[in-house]
């Protein structure tokens, strides 16, 4: 886990902080210390950067070990006493430390297989964990460039042309052409079926484009802000009455499983959750 999600974490946060020891005195010592810490365990632990800059090798030495540990390392840095390409080199110092990022940690951290480059502790990727996704075929003669081409494309969609041709006709009032634009995006990726309950929409009427964070609280009518479900579920997205939500509820059989999805819609726009 990163430092930062440790801190947005409602809990108490404990950490330590080391001081490294001067250049030319034990290392060593010092790498004992951050295992006897490690074993008390704190959430994570940071190491000074040394006055002036003066022990940049130990922090560097002493936050890898912390990493090591199983802990997070927070390393100083400072820019006293160095220019940008002393600093360049120690940032690189850092990152080639034995610890991996969280994304390597994710591919290959369950790998006993991992080895480290000599000197750099650069990591080796095992090759056994390295995966890949087979190439998508997809033929020459679908493309957007012929008649033909923009036939295959449009019989390769799930789509039901007549509510497309609909809905492309009815442009809505009040709103930009980019909403209309996105609507008609958004019935395609939705395969014409409501984003709640899963059915397909079969008349225009039924279809309601709803903007997930309403514009007063800063919504934009942009494709990642919007969905389509059917107009019948419209009431439990706006209404604040507790009595005729549960009604409302009752009388569409709501599951629980679209019933989370109304509360996460709810939630975006401000409102209790049902």
């Amino acid at each position: 886990m990163k430092i930062i999600d440790l801190l947005k974490n409602e809990k108490v946060c404990i950490s330590c902080e080391l001081f490294p020891p001067k250049a030319g005195t034990e290392l060593q010592n010092a790498l004992n210390i951050v295992s006897d810490i490690a074993e008390v365990g704190p959430h994570f632990m940071s190491v000074t950067y040394g006055a002036g800059g003066t022990s940049v090798g130990q922090t560097v030495a002493i936050a890898r070990a912390i990493e090591a540990s199983g802990r997070p390392a927070l390393a100083h840095l400072t820019c006293i006493d160095a220019d940008e390409a002393k600093i360049d080199g120690v940032l690189a110092q850092m990152r080639e430390g034995g610890a991996m990022t969280e994304s390597e940690k994710e591919r290959y951290g369950k790998s006993k297989m991992i080895r480290y480059v000599s000197g750099i502790n650069r990591p080796i990727y095992p090759i056994a964990f390295v995966k890949y996704k087979p190439a998508i075929g997809i033929s020459s003669a679908v493309c957007c460039y012929s008649p033909s081409g923009r036939k295959k494309i449009h019989e390769n969609l799930e789509l039901n042309m007549a509510l497309f041709t609909a809905l492309r006709k009815a442009l809505p009032d009040g709103h930009s052409m980019e909403y209309a634009d996105c609507r008609l995006s958004l019935l395609s990726a939705q395969k014409c079926k409501c984003a709640i309950s899963g059915e397909e929409f079969m008349k225009p009427d039924d279809v309601v484009c709803y903007m997930k964070v309403p514009k007063e609280l800063g919504g934009y009518e942009q494709y990642k802000n919007l969905v389509l479900f059917h107009r019948r579920y419209l009431p439990l997205l706006v209404s604040k009455d507790e009595q005729l939500l549960k009604k409302n509820c009752k009388s569409l059989a709501v599951t629980k499983k679209q019933l989370t999805k109304i509360n996460d819609l709810r939630a975006a726009a401000k409102l209790a959750a049902i």
